[in-house]
């Protein structure tokens, strides 16, 4: 079973997307902030699939992202997706060759729920390839 690990300070996020995963088959775990993301990335010894918000308190996705490229580990155990309700804040001139170079897609909120389901469905398949 995939394990899923939601990092979001949003705790309405939180509670609408977790139950929807768990009643998909995957295993979810909860992050608040990128820092506890970091921990349980570093703690784990499962593959995960990461839904990483870009705004957050502490450290943001993008925050997260950067350790995890630096750290060749990290980036081959795990894959993300990126998720924000203000994409103009993904600075993508900055970020588009570590996004690219991790595969890390880019879910814009609100989104459909199936849209979602696909894209974590897309990342768990890529597991098995990371």
């Amino acid at each position: 079973m995939t394990h899923v690990l939601v990092v979001d300070d949003s705790p309405t996020f939180r509670r609408l997307v977790c139950p929807m995963l768990r009643e998909a088959g995957y295993s979810v775990s909860e992050a608040v902030n990128g820092e506890d993301a970091l921990v349980a990335l570093e703690a784990s010894q499962e593959r995960l699939v990461v839904l990483l918000d870009v705004v957050m308190p502490k450290l943001g996705g993008i925050g997260v992202l950067n350790t995890v490229d630096a750290s060749e580990e990290l980036a081959q155990r795990h894959v993300f997706i990126l998720v924000t309700s203000s994409p103009e804040v993904v600075p993508p001139h900055l970020t588009a060759d570590m996004l690219r170079r991790l595969r890390v897609p880019l879910l814009t909120k609100p989104f459909a729920n199936g849209q979602l389901l696909d894209m974590v469905e897309q990342a768990a398949g890529r597991l098995q390839t990371v």
